[in-house]
């Protein structure tokens, strides 16, 4: 049965009482070079542990299957079902947030000894992956200025370090859409968008969509302190990063501003949809003008 999808379809279904998720890829989203890699590392995780849903083979033991269709194809994968329910908001607690923070940093410390598998594709850089590559034929020619701006920070991110506590095979979507919790456990699944990025970019991003994706009239600074000192309590029994690494959240968070201004742009009717329609008019002058989403000194939480 058809249970949702957005750059995917995913279908859940039942064999021997266990429940799974299958997920159908067009190649114009992914290559199968592209989705073996994402899966392997899955299998890794899952493998040590990791509070992932576990992909499973197929009858010809294999992780993903590729269903040609005349010059392109289709790509099958299936996972066990996450247990438990998406979380929201009134989840939000101490404990909630340490946990959703030692989770982010588990599979961080995970990352850094993961090597690609025999006969694997190494995963694309975050730069490589279609989103970045594709951005400006999203934008009508009117917008072009926001690319220019994208490709900027795109630069100054380049120029940070990359070192094995530093930069790895990261989600880069850790959002609250994509795990389930269970009696305090966290689930977490959709690794498609996976890739070769700055550790510090996964937090950057779940804080961006926490505080500014949709903002409403609470203290941003506090906001953001409710969220992160105890996420950070959980984040540090896991891994380490350090004061600078946490300062770049700021570029990191301002990269995820405009990449989902393009999302829209490429995905929804901008003049036309609610929400999109509404994000663009918010965000447009600022990433024009390049305005930092905040000034908060991030490092607070690292010794």
């Amino acid at each position: 049965n058809l249970i949702g999808g957005f750059e995917n379809f995913i279908y859940g279904f039942t064999k021997n009482e266990q429940s799974y998720v299958m997920r159908i890829s067009h190649s114009d989203h992914r290559t199968y070079e592209q989705t073996q890699a994402e899966l392997d590392f899955v299998n890794y995780l899952a493998d040590l542990g990791a509070n992932v849903s576990p992909p499973i083979r197929s009858i010809d033991g294999n992780l993903v299957e590729k269903i040609p269709v005349e010059n392109d194809y289709f790509m099958a994968s299936a996972y066990i079902k996450a247990e438990g329910r998406r979380a929201n908001t009134s989840d939000f607690g101490p404990q909630f947030l340490f946990t959703y923070g030692k989770s982010v940093g588990l599979l961080h410390r995970l990352a850094k000894t993961y090597r690609t598998g025999k006969d694997i594709h190494k995963r694309m850089d975050w730069d490589e992956e279609t989103l970045y590559v594709k951005a400006s034929s999203f934008l009508p020619e009117e917008e072009q200025i926001i690319y220019d701006k994208f490709v900027k920070w795109i630069g100054i991110a380049n120029g940070f370090e990359r070192t094995i506590d530093s930069f790895g095979l990261i989600h880069t979507d850790y959002h609250m859409g994509n795990f389930f919790i269970n009696d305090g456990k966290f689930t977490v699944f959709d690794f498609d968008d996976c890739t070769y990025m700055w550790f510090v970019a996964d937090l950057a991003i779940i804080l961006y969509y926490h505080v500014f994706f949709n903002p409403t009239e609470e203290d941003e600074n506090e906001k953001i302190d409710l969220f992160m000192k105890d996420f950070m309590k959980g984040y540090l029994t896991e891994n380490v990063l350090s004061k600078t690494e946490m300062n770049h959240m700021h570029t990191f968070m301002k990269l995820r501003q405009y990449l989902m201004y393009m999302v829209f742009y490429r995905s929804t009717d901008v003049h036309v949809d609610g929400f999109p329609k509404c994000f663009v008019e918010r965000n447009r002058g600022s990433l024009i003008d390049e305005t930092p989403l905040t000034t908060y000194d991030f490092s607070i939480y690292v010794d």
